[in-house]
């Protein structure tokens, strides 16, 4: 984890620009899809598709798209079911 005052090294976009995503705790309870993205080190556009194909469930608060974080705890370790978004 960084420490305060150590600056968070930027991410090019597709686009070009330069973007700084700020470290996420380890104690959340859920993460939106930049905050996936990012853990997994994938684009947003991916977290989507995986959302989208039913690899990781997501839920919708207000208009926030979250993901649990036990969810994406089992994902990275393999525990995850895998549902078939078209059912």
């Amino acid at each position: 984890m960084l420490k305060e005052g150590t600056a968070v090294p930027a991410q090019q976009t597709r686009r070009g620009q330069f973007v700084r995503r700020r470290p996420v705790p380890p104690d959340v309870l859920a993460y939106r899809v930049p905050q996936v993205a990012a853990r997994l080190n994938v684009p947003d556009p991916k977290v989507w598709k995986m959302i989208a194909r039913g690899e990781i469930e997501a839920r919708k608060i207000g208009s926030a798209t979250v993901i649990r974080a036990e969810v994406l705890s089992a994902y990275i370790n393999g525990d995850a079911p895998v549902r078939n978004a078209a059912q």
